[in-house]
């Protein structure tokens, strides 16, 4: 059999058992065996999806996973069909799994020439109200996830009812439908529904339904499904706001609903649920199997979180959010002392009004010692709720620390570098607390716990030259691959610190963005120059004060042919700069580049539309400059079509 002979037999393969691991990894044997760098993405990927969320492997394997994207992706998108109408997503188990579509007329004319490209499950719709509609096309074997999230709409929203009689739908596991103001007429219209027996995922969130709404859900053709998202339905500032019973309603007929006894996942953000509503949720038997629950952004108050310590309440949940929700230092410390939450992993409690004494009450419980997410940022917190929380017993396990947005200090940073425990933290977020400043980084980044973090967020933390001088030389950063330094004052000192760090070996992305001094063609000359940075692929320098010369700079610079995502937005590029960046002959890997609001002019957006140098499937936001002529703007989005109708945001979504 010949090499092509077996690559297409390899493929075939595939394309016949999606969802089997071992096909995919007999091609990247087949690949590995012809050096290619795309097995290794396959292998990696496969064995990260296997990977049980909080398992320690995982940290490496994604950042092999974004290196090699980073390195190689652009490569990998040339060879690409370009189909009108038709933008590729990201890679899954080493495969491009999703694809989007302008409308359903685009998915009508191409679903073939798309299921031939990749072994793609997952379709969004960009314009879903435009004709011919969803309720024309045949059904698609392959299809198991369609998206019209009406946040990024073009056109009119779905009709519930068309798409309820879809065909297309009959293989679906996952329909997200959110942001179409659907109320309770689209839901009905789902739940009577012939084609989605199948489903297993419903995103229903923001489309305003009412309390008795949720009732049609009973005896629907939802009994599969294990996660469903109603958040958003509570106007606070509209008709809603009159009406505190809305939440505590809806709360109580969905904790009825006799049907939902699959669920594990449920999304009831931003309803008006308060104290009883809370009760019925948690008591509810037809509930009985949740494991993730978010309620944030409701009304529950901190007396109403006794309801967690309820005897009625079954221990199931591993993930719960309160985010923006009220319950205080009492709600956190009924919280921590409840029996029945012995599998929570996973706390989200940013902007509830929690100072010291729920902070306490948490680090004294059992509770934090299993924790290994946990968000707390937006609350009025000081350095010794951390000392609490940083000398609690059985912190080790923590993985993921958010304290952003509180009102700490160089304490807080000591408080963290001392800690016997904090063994295993991987994502520590410090930014907005500008009280740190330079004494406190310094603090931090001379301890060993800082040996295992590899996403480390230091954005408007006060952090002057003298801080990153003290990061850049720690020798505790050898894990390091994500930097934010956004909003600090930094000046060349800093740049040249950065360019020479000895342990940022495995540093992929570094934010220096909106920074309050600016920097001089010194500094960006030797931190464009570096070599110390190998893996460094994804560069921020929005709102940096740049100017033409120094984005000329950096498109002569040696850093620039491996930067795989770079963003410019905010600053004074000019037609000049973007001439020079149209003109850079070292694009060897860009994906994304964004120049929003960077005062270009048509001079400057032509050229860099009709530059040969960029990579077919780049993505430039050429948006919110001097653009004055439609015919601009028309060459413009043929040649970065990614860049308009929120495609960029609709491909970013967690695929």
């Amino acid at each position: 059999m010949s090499s092509a002979e077996s690559n297409e037999a390899l493929l075939a393969s595939i394309f016949e058992a999606p969802d089997d691991d071992a096909p995919r990894l007999a091609y990247a044997d087949w690949l590995a065996e012809r050096d290619e760098p795309r097995a290794e993405l396959i292998g990696t990927q496969c064995a990260l999806a296997a990977l049980a969320e909080w398992d320690p492997r995982r940290i490496d394997l994604q950042r092999r996973v974004r290196g090699l994207l980073d390195r190689h992706e652009a490569a990998w998108r040339q060879e690409l069909p370009r189909l009108d109408g038709v933008l590729w997503g990201t890679f899954r188990r080493g495969f491009i799994g999703t694809a989007m579509v302008t409308d359903f007329a685009t998915l009508a004319r191409e679903a073939g020439a798309i299921a031939r490209v990749a072994p793609i499950d997952r379709i969004i719709v960009n314009d879903f109200g435009s004709e011919p509609g969803v309720e024309h096309l045949p059904v698609l074997p392959w299809l198991r996830r369609l998206d019209l999230d009406g946040s990024y709409r073009d056109g009119p929203a779905v009709d519930p009812e068309r798409l309820a009689d879809a065909p297309l739908l009959s293989t679906l596991r996952k329909l997200g439908i959110g942001a179409n103001f659907l109320r309770g007429a689209g839901l009905r219209a789902l739940a009577g529904s012939p084609h989605l027996a199948r489903l297993t995922n419903l995103v229903f969130d923001s489309n305003f339904v009412e309390a008795e709404d949720v009732e049609v859900l009973e005896g629907s053709v939802f009994s599969a499904l294990t996660s469903l998202g109603l958040g958003n339905n509570w106007d606070r500032y509209g008709e809603d706001a009159d009406d505190p019973t809305f939440g505590d309603t809806l709360a109580r007929r969905l904790a009825g609903v006799s049907t939902l006894r699959s669920l594990t996942a449920l999304n009831l953000s931003h309803n008006g649920i308060g104290d009883e509503g809370l009760v019925c949720l948690l008591t509810s038997l037809h509930l009985a199997g949740l494991k993730a629950l978010n309620l944030g952004t409701n009304l529950v108050s901190g007396e109403g979180m006794a309801a967690f310590s309820r005897p009625d309440v079954l221990p199931r949940l591993e993930s719960l959010d309160f985010e923006e929700t009220p319950i205080g230092d009492r709600g956190l410390e009924l919280l921590s002392a409840s029996p029945h939450l012995s599998q929570l992993v996973r706390l989200g409690l940013q902007q509830c009004e929690i100072g010291a004494a729920g902070v306490g009450a948490l680090a004294s419980s059992g509770l934090l010692g299993q924790l290994r997410e946990l968000k707390i940022g937006w609350n009025p917190i000081q350095d010794e709720s951390v000392r609490l929380l940083a000398a609690a017993p059985g912190s080790g396990l923590l993985h993921t620390l958010l304290l952003d947005n509180s009102e700490l200090g160089p304490g807080a940073c000591a408080a963290i570098a001392s800690s016997p425990g904090l063994t295993g933290l991987a994502q520590l977020d410090l930014s907005f607390n500008p009280d740190i400043g330079s004494d406190g980084a310094r603090v931090l980044v001379g301890s060993p716990k800082m040996a295992s973090v590899y996403d480390l967020d230091l954005g408007a933390a006060g952090i002057g030259d003298r801080g990153v001088v003290a990061l850049a030389s720690s020798p505790y950063f050898a894990k390091l691959r994500f930097l934010s330094l956004d909003r600090n004052s930094l000046g060349d000192s800093a740049l040249e610190a950065l360019a020479c760090a000895a342990s940022f070996g495995e540093l992929q992305e570094l934010m220096i963005s909106n920074t309050e001094e600016s920097f001089s063609p010194v500094g960006l000359e030797v931190l464009f120059a570096t070599s110390a940075l190998p893996n460094l692929t994804r560069l921020g320098l929005r709102e940096s004060r740049l100017g033409p010369d120094a984005v000329a700079l950096l498109a002569r610079s040696a850093l620039l042919p491996q930067l795989a995502h770079l963003g410019l937005a905010f600053n004074d590029v000019g037609d000049s700069g973007a001439l020079a960046l149209a003109e850079a002959g070292a694009w060897s890997r860009l994906l994304d580049l964004c120049l929003h609001y960077a005062k270009i002019g048509d001079a400057g957006l032509l050229a860099l539309a009709r530059s040969p140098q960029f990579p077919r499937w780049a993505v430039v936001d050429w948006s919110r400059n001097g653009t004055a002529s439609a015919e601009v703007e028309k060459e413009l989005e043929k040649r970065f079509p990614c860049a308009f109708g929120g495609l960029r945001g609709k491909l970013s979504l967690t695929d």
